[in-house]
């Protein structure tokens, strides 16, 4: 289970920078490989609200950060704070990489299309985006995030770009 805030597209591996080039710039653009997908996202802020008032209701004192996350004290242990995420995300709907579908999962290639072209458009050089196929046949495993390669930028243009280039999420 995810912890909540922290989102489906999570940095699995980090992969080296390299220089993005024109050709792959164009062919991400129109994700024409892709097929169309009709899966609305989950409704993070108020799911998210739904599991502080869950962790609350079991006695766990919990609240927002500053990143959207959740903040937890007063579990008995790490495990028990961890269960009783899990149990209140449940609850609340939270999707899960587990329960992922080709829906699902063409909305997220379309959205990391948009994502990577906004970074290539804001100054960043990533590596080619992975067709359809190469996506889909990897994303549990080893899925690609373009902001995986931007790990050498300052905390401070990370936040900026995530404003202007959100992560996709589910």
């Amino acid at each position: 289970m995810l912890a909540a805030g922290a989102g489906v597209a999570v940095l699995a591996s980090l992969v080296a920078c390299s220089s993005g080039d024109d050709a792959a710039l164009h062919r991400l653009s129109s994700a024409a490989d892709a097929p169309t997908s009709s899966y609305t996202p989950f409704d993070r802020v108020t799911g998210e609200a739904q599991v502080v008032d869950c962790l609350q209701r079991d006695g766990i004192d919990a609240s927002f950060d500053e990143t959207g996350g959740v903040q937890m004290a007063g579990a008995s242990s790490q495990d028990a704070a961890q269960k009783a995420l899990g149990e209140c995300e449940a609850k609340a709907g939270f999707p899960t990489l587990q329960d992922i579908d080709d829906d699902e999962l063409a909305y997220l290639y379309r959205e990391t299309v948009k994502e990577r072209n906004c970074l290539i458009r804001h100054g960043q050089k990533l590596t080619s985006m992975p067709s359809w196929s190469e996506f889909k046949g990897s994303y549990l495993n080893d899925p690609y995030v373009p902001y995986a390669e931007l790990r050498n930028l300052a905390p401070s243009k990370l936040m900026a770009l995530e404003k202007v280039c959100p992560q996709p999420d589910l």
